[in-house]
């Protein structure tokens, strides 16, 4: 990255960033718990809360921290049994963990900031989860590496880690 793309990322959040981030937010049709509002609500009532929501995620960017006493740092965390599965071992549930709609609001705004980074910081080979990259391009990539392994009569071997759980998600 350059000197001028980090010094960017440096910047503290803007507003217009801050709501930009609620405004690509998924509809939640219910939320769990209550202890979430819907991104719904903090538009609907943007005037009110949106200076008072930059202002705390400002100062817990200062701190380094969200204000140990507010339920920001709270989470409701529980396990999913997966369908069809052994419900006495433990790999047949899924975890689950509610965070605070202020959490997940900071987080959506990191990544809304670093997405047009991605390609630079992460290795091109590292597909999975980054926008505009497909997981298709990796596998082009194995069939070549097969080919020209049969065809230069050069031995390889290909190796998958942990597959499964990349991909285990809600139902």
């Amino acid at each position: 990255m350059s000197c001028e793309e980090i010094d960017n990322l440096e910047n503290p959040i803007s507003l217009a960033e801050l709501k930009k981030a609620i405004q690509g937010m998924k509809k939640r049709e219910n939320h769990l718990g209550g202890m979430e509002y819907p991104p719904e609500f903090y538009l609907c009532f943007w005037d009110e809360l949106g200076q008072f929501m930059l202002d705390m995620i400002l100062a817990s960017m200062e701190r380094g921290f969200f204000d140990r006493d507010a339920d920001a740092n709270l989470a409701i965390l529980t396990v999913l049994p997966k369908p069809n599965k052994n419900s006495t071992v433990c790999s047949s549930y899924r975890h689950l963990s509610i965070l605070n709609a202020d959490i997940i609001i900071h987080a959506k705004v990191l990544a809304c900031l670093m997405e047009k980074h991605m390609t630079k910081l992460v290795h091109h080979d590292q597909t999975g989860f980054i926008r505009s990259c497909q997981a298709s391009d990796n596998i082009c990539r194995i069939l070549h590496v097969l080919h020209f392994s049969r065809d230069n009569n050069s031995p390889c071997m290909v190796l998958s880690l942990d597959a499964e759980k990349v991909f285990d998600r809600l139902e």
